[in-house]
């Protein structure tokens, strides 16, 4: 079969096609562009080539190049009539200052493109606004560049509103300015960015990368390949199937994921998920590390499966856990579980509401009690231990210092000589135990008669009953 091509004028589609050289021309210019066993596919891209290169191929005014193989298994259509054309608007990119406006009165971009190119099997440039404009390029089977200066290459890419690019094997890209790379990706948003297999940015601004990443927020950011799963494929070869279970995906406007399955929800804007399996679910959340939950308005969230799960709760360490209202725990296994908790140390727990709890194992579980130290704990309401061990179980009560502890019920009772009433819920201060109490050291002399009399004070009276 002869294997010499030629591009000549075609009278029926009024552009130029490639041909075997035993076709005539028709009247119009003949140039013969590659001799010997090459396909005449590569000649047509041979030709298109040179057309982008700025050969000169003819004079006249063609808006598209048709390319059209002996046997027509690919071919590409475009604008018979170069009258109209897709403006190149100036961003005024302080970047990359040339001018990309038909205003421009000299320069390589003082004129707007008149031209599309689509090279494959059923490909379209054919623009959906209006379809006198031909100027985007579509390079593969079935691609289609339907925006203006669109660009789609790979077979069944479409990129569909003006300047968009898909690159990729079915890739899509729908929104204005938009680009997807890699198979099936979708940029389907304004300004979006979708980069890698099955990825999808579907908010305005929106940014996914990764395999199956999803940016679906307004202006979001989805960074992170979801886990393959992989399927019987052909021959001995495996094949992968979309995960939309461990994906990345961002639905908060302006919001980031980072991570394999990290994700931030509808409500959670301008919020931040770091680290796989990472979740924010409220507006300003931040979520740093593996399993890390931010589940409320402005929670800070930081350690691999830290949760911070009330408004302005802060969890930091892992495995913490400031559930409610203002909670706050810091440490490992740190628990800050009612509304303004404090947990301060590693495996510390404040679990109700106003409670204190600092220092390793420190445990304050009544409402308002305190627990300061290694191993103190406090059972009794408005209670507070101090120092290493100290623990106290009575309702307003103290207990002071290391070892220190009063689990004794409180009664009512009666003073001694003045046979006053010690009501119970006045509670006690406690600054030792029964194997090893403790003196008050450095007390000044008592002057009113709740006042504590020292030994100083008691030898004065001694010494004046002794006198008498």
């Amino acid at each position: 079969m002869n294997r010499i091509y030629n591009v000549i004028w075609s009278k029926t589609k009024k552009c130029y096609v490639v041909v075997s050289e035993i076709v005539k021309s028709g009247g119009g210019k003949v140039k013969s562009l590659h001799t010997g066993k090459t396909h005449a596919r590569m000649g047509a891209v041979m030709a298109v080539a040179a057309l982008l290169a700025g050969v000169n191929i003819t004079s006249v005014n063609a808006a598209a190049i048709i390319i059209d193989d002996v046997n027509n298994s690919g071919y590409a259509t475009g604008q018979t009539g170069g009258t109209s054309w897709s403006y190149l608007y100036n961003y005024g990119n302080p970047g990359n200052k040339k001018a990309l406006d038909r205003s421009a009165s000299t320069g390589y971009y003082s004129k707007n493109p008149l031209t599309g190119v689509a090279i494959g099997h059923n490909t379209k440039i054919q623009e959906t606004q209006d379809n006198t404009y031909y100027s985007g390029v579509a390079i593969g089977d079935y691609a289609q560049a339907t925006g203006g200066l669109a660009f789609a290459l790979g077979n069944y890419a479409q990129s569909t509103k003006p300047s968009a690019m898909a690159l990729g094997t079915a890739s899509l890209s729908s929104g204005f300015n938009s680009l997807a790379m890699m198979r099936q990706s979708a940029a389907t948003g304004n300004f979006s960015t979708a980069i890698g297999t099955t990825s999808w940015a579907k908010g305005t601004g929106s940014f996914a990368m990764g395999y199956s990443a999803q940016a679906y927020g307004d202006q979001s950011i989805a960074i992170g390949a979801a886990e393959p799963i992989t399927v019987a494929g052909s021959g001995t070869e495996p094949s992968a199937s979309y995960n939309g279970d461990t994906n990345t995906v961002t639905n908060g406007a302006r919001s980031l994921a980072f991570g394999t399955k990290a994700r931030t929800s509808a409500a959670a804007i301008d919020s931040m998920a770091f680290g796989s399996n990472s979740i924010t679910d409220g507006a300003n959340a931040v979520a740093v590390g593996n399993s890390a939950n931010a589940a409320a308005t402005d929670a800070f969230a930081f350690g691999n499966t830290a949760q911070a799960t009330g408004a302005n709760a802060i969890a930091m360490g892992r495995t913490a856990q400031a559930k409610e209202l203002n909670a706050i725990a810091l440490g490992g296994q740190a628990k800050a579980l009612e509304a303004n908790a404090l947990a301060i140390g590693g495996t510390a727990e404040a679990s109700k509401a106003g409670t204190m709890a600092i220092g390793t194992a420190a445990k304050a579980s009544s409402n308002n009690a305190t627990a300061i130290g290694n191993g103190a704990e406090v059972t009794g309401e408005n209670s507070m231990a101090l120092g290493s061990g100290a623990k106290i179980s009575s309702n307003n009560s103290i207990a002071l210092g290391a070892g220190t502890e009063f689990n004794d019920p409180l009664v009512n009772t009666y003073a001694a000589f003045t046979n006053e009433i010690n009501p119970a819920e006045a509670g006690v201060v406690a600054v030792g135990n029964t194997s090893t109490p403790r003196r008050i050291v450095n007390v000044a002399g008592g002057q009113n008669d709740n006042d504590a009399a020292t030994i100083k004070q008691l030898r004065y009276v001694n010494n004046n009953l002794a006198m008498t």
